[in-house]
């Protein structure tokens, strides 16, 4: 019941917010229909968050972007850590997952059981320790942008 209400009061504050948007809009004159390209962006942002957005309300290209960026920081949100959450972050995210898969097989091919198993997880760690030694000195060959562009 309280959720109700309370989507309620937020789907008429959206409304009134809507309302004097428009007004805003009658009283400054002609402005410039957003672009298909922002119209499409929109569209898809709002998927990925998970709202529905009836574009043909936004009016102007302003108003477009505005809408870009408040559905950009709610995407960040979404998925934590912001928008433009670290690519470095992820990747060592994905390789731990790799190693605790290796790790894993080679135990059930042992016909160990790696429950709870201290020693599981210690191989686990070296191995992931291992990758990122190895993954740095890689890398370290490599010239960066930044490099580039100094």
């Amino acid at each position: 019941m309280q959720e109700a209400v309370t989507e309620r009061i937020e789907k008429e504050e959206a409304d009134k917010q809507w309302q004097d948007y428009e007004e805003s809009n009658a009283k400054t004159g002609k402005l410039e229909k957003p672009s298909e390209r922002q119209k499409s962006y929109i569209i898809g942002l709002s998927r990925r968050v998970g709202l529905k957005i009836n574009i043909e309300r936004v009016q102007d290209r302003e108003a477009a972007s505005r809408l870009i960026e408040q559905l950009r920081t709610l995407h960040g949100r979404v998925n934590g850590n912001g928008y433009r959450q670290s690519s470095e972050l992820r990747d060592r995210q994905i390789a731990f997952g790799m190693a605790t898969k290796l790790v894993y097989r080679k135990w059930v091919d042992l016909h160990h059981n790696p429950r709870k198993s201290k020693r599981f997880w210690d191989e686990v760690t070296e191995l992931f320790g291992e990758y990122e030694k190895h993954q740095e000195t890689a890398l370290s060959g490599f010239v960066s942008a930044s490099e580039l562009a100094a």
